[in-house]
């Protein structure tokens, strides 16, 4: 949504200059390219998907252009012979030819992530004070909140955006304000972040606490069940287009039961009256305990000892 309320807004009828190598597919085979077409705006691909230069987007500048986008790749990663301009010498560019740049982030990070053992992921603030002229990201991923999209950057791009038609159609409902405005109150108090940020909180979360919780469960589960399972390394995700390639480490119940084959446990579990989802691997039964609460394992408890 904010996607295309920018775009529309700055560019209907006109070009934005875009590098090839950033033209991403998010969740639900939604395109940056469809999404422009939505939006009226010319699509200019420039470079090739792992080299893009300054003189490439120099090239592409004439008198309809409207724009010159950046989008971080926040959900897969190009490797090996690669290559992009410095996001200043961007910047500078568009300030030398009085065009708008602006950055699709996407995650929606607010605060440093390698702080706590992430990559480095562009930082809101970090973009806005390189120059960027808007920047939009997702109010959910990283930062936390609901689903959403926000749009910070300069006064009079921003007030161009209100007086757009299409914001009433895509603005955020009163649910949505208010979660997303608990959500950012909690960034006013940084020290206790990964406490009280729910998402922060399961990308710190310690092996020690997922043991302790897996070895409850497992103390508790019928003989036949208990001889069959067993507290396994294994990771977890990140997710919703943020740190494709970074593992978080994780533990796991693994089970294995010569009764039943893994996809009928998988069906059973399904079926219980509170639903337990996990994956299948190496014919065994995983239930992944990254995201699993302490007072969510007595469901686990329960529905595992009525496999029968």
């Amino acid at each position: 949504a904010a996607v295309l309320l920018m775009l529309n807004s700055l560019a209907a009828r006109k070009e934005v200059v875009v590098s090839r190598g950033e033209l991403v597919e998010i969740g639900g085979s939604f395109r940056l390219p469809e999404v422009m077409k939505l939006s009226n705006a010319k699509l200019v691909e420039v470079g090739a998907t792992n080299k893009t230069h300054l003189r490439d987007y120099e090239q592409a500048i004439n008198g309809k252009t409207a724009a010159i986008m950046l989008v971080q790749p926040s959900n897969f990663e190009i490797v090996g012979f690669t290559g992009k301009p410095e996001i200043k010498d961007i910047i500078e560019l568009g300030r030398s030819r009085q065009i708008p740049v602006i950055f699709d982030l996407g995650s929606g990070a607010l605060i440093d992530m390698q702080q706590f053992g992430y990559p480095y992921e562009p930082v809101v603030a970090d973009m806005l004070g390189a120059g960027f002229d808007l920047v939009s990201f997702s109010g959910d991923k990283l930062l936390g909140g609901p689903q959403a999209g926000i749009i910070v950057g300069r006064a009079t791009l921003v007030k161009k955006l209100r007086r757009n038609q299409l914001l009433r159609a895509l603005r955020c409902d009163k649910i949505t304000l208010a979660g997303l405005e608990k959500t950012l109150r909690q960034y006013l108090h940084p020290e206790s972040l990964d406490n009280q940020n729910a998402t922060l909180q399961l990308f710190t979360r310690s092996l020690v606490e997922m043991e302790k919780l897996g070895t409850q469960i497992v103390a508790r589960l019928r003989p036949d069940i208990k001889d069959h399972t067993v507290l396994t390394e294994a990771e977890g995700r990140t997710g919703s287009g943020a740190f494709p390639v970074h593992p978080i480490p994780s533990l796991a119940l693994q089970i294995h039961h010569p009764k039943f084959k893994a996809e009928q446990l998988a069906r059973k579990l399904r079926r219980f009256e509170t639903p337990v989802f996990g994956y299948i691997e190496n014919d065994a039964l995983m239930l992944n305990l990254l995201t699993l609460q302490a007072d969510e394992t007595e469901i686990i408890v329960k529905a595992l000892n009525s496999l029968l």
